[in-house]
């Protein structure tokens, strides 16, 4: 079920709905635009998915 999020990426924010299990990856490439964020190889291995957070 879609829950609502707002999130800040490089200083602009934005409240989204989304499932919690969806991948941030899908939301940075279609909610903010960011397609330099790409799917590696899906294990979490190879770092291509590695978000910085500051909180």
């Amino acid at each position: 079920m879609p829950q609502d999020f707002t999130l800040r990426v490089n200083g602009k924010s934005k409240t989204i709905s989304a499932d919690p299990e969806e991948p941030l990856l899908y939301i940075l490439r279609d909610e903010f635009n960011l397609k330099g964020a790409k799917y590696g190889c899906g294990l979490q291995q190879c770092g291509a998915c590695m978000v910085i957070a500051d909180s």
